[in-house]
């Protein structure tokens, strides 16, 4: 919902997850407060619940209201730095309510239960942690693969917010007094006294500042490994899900595993779990590499699971060095100083270590960080228990760590992820020109030879479109169409192509490019790029397509949008819903027009819902063939648009460049493409009758797996459904 609202761009990504983070951090230190002061903790649980269910509720409400803010701020202080401030802000705002009554519940649980039933902190944690994780499992699972594809996203919403409303009303009618706790068994009132005397008070709030720290490197972890894994798992919703699940897997089984171990060294057996950590993410990256080939799963859970398994440790023993009469304050300071951390975590991945270090880099550097947490844990526990022989052990770790960073300084191509790895071998040397990028938003690798018969450019491993007449239409069909265009906006830059055919007509030119290493390859594919670039009519923005169509306050003459592929990727149907289409067309001059390609390598069904979405907005359609038969312009407008041959001969006879940058790949004429026009708005609304429009909260395209799964559509291909005459 918030991308939908804020852009698909990683710093709104990255919001969510800090304020999400922040949430819990403030809820698990503000529990031990509140529950001080109180006897029945049922009474109170049910009370958390409730206020979850009724934040969650409200937060399309809020989500509104924060848009709305936004959206003032970006029309009057159209600053980067400013709107950045203000969006992590307000996303912070909206779903603080919500997250800081999550944040209460587990410090709560962990206190009722050790002084109810006396049982150790460390094996409390454990299983509720794991329990707790569990629940994440299933509902990241739940939702991802049935809920909003049957349910839709607000009714999702509202099925969860009724699983709160449930547990407040069951957890109310327990609250009798045989769950209320006696007056003595309440919470010390010096927090000094909830350490345990095993270990000096120093050790203990060390160890948790290192646990801190270990909460921002494993979230770093995750963004790393969903950049590291899409060019193997895809970009579908269901390869994030999953990549998700096994990081919620790994912290379940470690839970489970933490309760079955017995240890007098806690600082010791946290330095092993962050050693195992370090291992596994060094080894991930190893995995990851074109030296493995194993099936998508089995690289998945090789990745993954190895370093969060060790991860689910942590908590579990971090939560041993408290007392049982102190357990809920210690636990719930311990969750929020390792919540604090890793809500720096998603910053430091997005904004420093992928544009400086690149995935690999930061993977096998944040490894070491962990490798060397877990030295320096066995050297506090060698100083205060007197083992020298750890302080061999943590000595020659230290060597080999420091040997493993230079390796990885000097030789970071052995271990590059598989698909990078491919085209660099192929590209480096000889006539190859190449980039290799990674930003905050995706990785990016483009290449051509001398006389461009092999070029492409790769997208976090999902190959974008091709110098191909194609894309040169997408600017010259709605521009030859349309009366007098003086500017257009193009959504989604890709090669350029599109670009620069624009750029021919002389008109101001503005597009929206997601990715900003994507233009920086831009000089690879066309030699007169350097002089396109520093063109005044043309800008290239970046940012979120979806995003800018929604804030912008200028009028377009032209608006051509030609999503990156695959259709089914995720965040891509912010493009293709009925509310984009009918933001697009707010931004439209009175004669203005707005084309979208579509492409046929896609099932009839989605390719049906697709057009729907489109044909339910625009009052005239115009439909175009591609000249090899790979797809379709469609082209809205509010006013009729005329197909006319004698004026497309006139245009192009009037712009010279436009003439010689149609002509550039294959003859083009005023004939051949008045032959691509295939039909109107009648022909698509038979071809999509009965179809359902992909809207924003019903984006039917992206989440798919059960209809695909219990359906079966024509075999015959999208070109013959829409002209059943041709063979």
């Amino acid at each position: 919902m918030l991308l939908l609202n804020f852009g698909s761009t990683t710093h709104t990504i990255t919001a969510v997850v800090s304020a999400f983070m922040t949430g819990l951090a403030i809820g698990s230190f503000l529990g031990p407060k509140i529950f001080k002061k109180l006897t029945n903790y049922f009474l109170l649980y049910a009370a958390i619940e409730f206020v979850i269910g009724i934040s969650a509720l409200l937060t399309p409400f809020f989500f509104e209201k924060a848009t709305s803010i936004y959206t003032s701020f970006y029309a009057v202080y159209p600053f980067p730095i400013l709107l950045l401030i203000t969006k992590f802000f307000l996303i912070t705002l909206a779903l603080l309510p919500a997250t800081i009554a999550m944040g209460m519940t587990l410090p709560i649980l962990v206190h009722y239960i050790t002084q109810k039933f006396r049982v150790s902190v460390g094996k409390t944690v454990s299983i509720l942690y794991a329990v707790n994780t569990f629940g994440a499992f299933v509902g990241t699972l739940l939702s991802a693969y049935v809920l909003i594809e049957v349910f839709g996203l607000r009714s999702s919403l509202y099925i969860a917010c009724s699983i709160n409303f449930i547990l407040s009303i069951v957890v109310f009618a327990m609250s009798k007094k045989q769950y209320v706790l006696p007056k003595e068994d309440q919470e010390p009132a010096s927090s000094e006294s909830t350490y345990t005397s095993l270990y000096t008070k120093a050790s203990i709030r060390f160890a948790l500042v290192i646990f801190s720290l270990s909460g921002l490197v494993s979230m770093a972890y995750e963004i790393l490994w969903i950049r590291m894994l899409t060019p193997i798992s895809g970009t579908y919703i269901y390869a994030f899900s999953s990549i998700l699940a096994l990081f919620f897997m790994g912290i379940i089984i470690g839970s489970l595993i933490a309760y079955f171990v017995k240890t007098r060294y806690l600082l010791s057996s946290f330095g092993f779990a962050q050693i195992g950590i370090g291992i596994g993410a060094i080894s991930s990256v190893v995995i990851a590499s074109s030296r493995f080939q194993l099936s998508t799963w089995a690289i998945e859970a090789l990745i993954i699971l190895p370093a969060t398994i060790c991860m689910g440790l942590t908590f579990p023993f971090i939560s041993r060095f408290a007392r049982v009469s102190g357990a809920g304050s210690f636990v719930g300071t311990s969750y929020a100083v390792n919540t604090i951390g890793s809500l720096v975590g998603p910053y430091i991945a997005s904004f420093l270590l992928l544009p400086f270090f690149g995935t690999t880099r930061s993977i096998m550097l944040l490894g070491f960080v962990n490798i060397i947490f877990g030295i320096i844990l066995f050297q506090k526990e060698s100083i205060q228990k007197g083992k020298a022989i750890r302080s061999i052990v943590t000595s020659g770790m230290l060597i080999v760590c420091v040997t493993g960073l230079l390796f990885l300084i000097l030789q970071p191509q052995v271990f590059y992820e598989r698909s990078v790895s491919q085209i660099l071998q192929k590209v480096t040397g000889g006539s190859y020109k190449y980039i290799y990028k990674e930003d905050e938003t995706a990785s990016v690798i483009a290449w051509s030879n001398e006389d461009g018969s092999d070029h492409g450019l790769l997208v976090d491993g999902v190959g974008m479109s091709s110098l191909v007449n194609e894309t040169k239409l997408m600017a010259h069909i709605p521009i030859l169409l349309h009366p007098d265009p003086s500017n257009m906006l193009i959504i989604a830059f890709g090669l350029g192509t599109t670009h620069r055919s624009a750029l021919s007509y002389d008109i101001d030119v503005d597009s929206v490019e997601l990715v900003p290493s994507v233009p920086k390859a831009f000089p690879l594919f066309f030699s007169d790029a350097s002089s396109l670039l520093t063109n005044p009519k043309g800008n290239i923005i970046i940012n979120d397509g979806r995003n800018y169509v929604r804030m912008s306050k200028k009028k377009y003459d032209i608006i051509a949008i030609d999503p990156p592929p695959p259709v089914n990727s995720a965040g891509t149907t912010v493009l293709y819903s009925k509310e984009f289409y009918e933001q697009s067309k707010k931004l439209l001059t009175e004669n203005g027009m707005v084309s979208q390609w579509l492409f046929y390598g896609t099932r009839i069904d989605d390719f049906r819902m697709l057009v729907k979405s489109f044909i339910d907005v625009f009052p005239y359609v115009q439909v175009f063939l591609s000249p090899q038969d790979i797809g379709i312009y469609v082209i809205g407008s509010v006013k009729p648009m005329s197909v006319d041959k004698t004026t497309i001969e006139q245009k192009l006879s009037k712009y010279t460049k436009a003439n010689n940058d149609i002509n550039e790949w294959s003859k083009w004429d005023s004939d051949r493409i008045v032959k691509l026009y295939a039909g109107d708005k009648g022909m698509l609304e038979r071809f999509a009758k009965g179809a359902s429009a992909v809207t924003d909260d019903h984006p039917r395209t992206e989440y798919f797996l059960l209809r695909q799964t219990f359906t079966t559509v024509d075999a015959m291909s999208t070109y013959s459904l829409l002209y059943p005459d041709t063979k």
